[in-house]
């Protein structure tokens, strides 16, 4: 079967006119109109009808269509990859992440696809100076194939999936009165100065919630300074210049800091994964494969995550 029968065929369905497909694909209207009864043949299947004064995809022209799409897509990629194997250069996927989730399982995700697809570079790039609308937009522009981050807002033509969740806890000085406690009440962080990651400020959920609890508990929290990067903020901490709540994360540094959970609440930050959604490649498809692998492994193996 001529892989061109099946582009001609995709471009007619798409068309649903066969001059405006001969013009679109640069040709005669009777050489098109025989390639498709020559691919009908091939198929053993009536594709189109035209009975009508629109042509109209049968039932087996859908079915047919919906099979060869991905086909030819995926064989646009391999043609494309081919060529950038053929120029020394490698397939790319560029992963956007907020500072807190590179203390996540992003460190591993990273690792586990690199030794399974060693021929698609990962390009990090950290999202903190971007506003969500203009990380959307470099999703849409395919400047971010995926991005990592808690909280994401929803958004038109974006897919996302939770992979797994990590309860919201108290980071203290390790000098702290309150640092030999096993886990801290809320109302007892009335007095301190909190540090807060900047996007907390903008109050996605859960810290819409947890802002809530504090008014619940009789007091607004006196925020102090807000920073774009964990690694500031575990520093201020530690500093003695105030308190934090942040997720639980295991690779957070606790240099000079302690982290404690926060007596009865159960607040979850969940770890998601954002994507345009119109048509995923099939290196996005496995990266995402190999992201749902990962996660599922640590939630046997880590018991600060929790279930997505």
């Amino acid at each position: 079967m001529d892989l061109r029968h099946l582009q001609y065929f995709v471009i007619v369905a798409e068309e649903m006119n066969i001059t405006r497909a001969a013009e679109r694909i640069g040709i005669a209207q009777p050489p098109l109109t025989r390639l498709i009864h020559h691919l009908e043949a091939e198929v053993g299947a009536q594709l189109f009808d035209r009975s009508k004064r629109q042509i109209v995809l049968t039932e087996a022209g859908k079915v047919f269509l919906e099979r060869v799409t991905p086909l030819l897509k995926q064989y646009q990629e391999t043609v494309r990859l081919t060529q950038r194997v053929s120029r020394g250069e490698k397939e790319q996927l560029v992963l956007g992440y907020t500072s807190s989730v590179l203390y996540s399982i992003l460190p591993d995700l990273v690792r586990v696809h690199r030794e399974r697809y060693p021929s698609v570079e990962l390009v990090l790039r950290d999202l903190a100076p971007l506003s969500f609308k203009a990380m959307v937009q470099a999703l849409y522009e395919k400047r971010i194939d995926i991005a990592f981050m808690s909280y994401p807002p929803t958004a038109e033509g974006i897919s996302r999936e939770n992979l797994l969740g990590c309860p919201l806890a108290v980071l203290l000085p390790a000098s702290h009165s309150l640092a030999a406690q096993e886990a801290i009440p809320l109302a007892a962080l009335a007095h301190e100065p909190w540090i807060l990651c900047a996007n907390t400020r903008k109050k996605p959920q859960p810290c819409a919630e947890l802002l809530e609890q504090c008014r619940e508990a009789g007091f607004e929290p006196q925020i102090v300074q807000s920073t774009n990067q964990v690694h500031a903020l575990v520093s201020l901490v530690a500093a003695g210049i105030g308190i934090s709540i942040l997720p639980a994360w295991p690779r957070i540094p606790l240099d000079g800091v302690v982290c404690r959970p926060l007596q009865g609440l159960s607040l979850i930050a969940d770890l998601q994964m954002i994507w345009s959604a119109s048509e995923p490649t099939t290196t996005l498809q496995q990266f995402l494969q190999v992201a749902r692998e990962v996660s599922t492994q640590a939630l046997q193996t880590e018991t600060s995550y929790l279930p997505a």
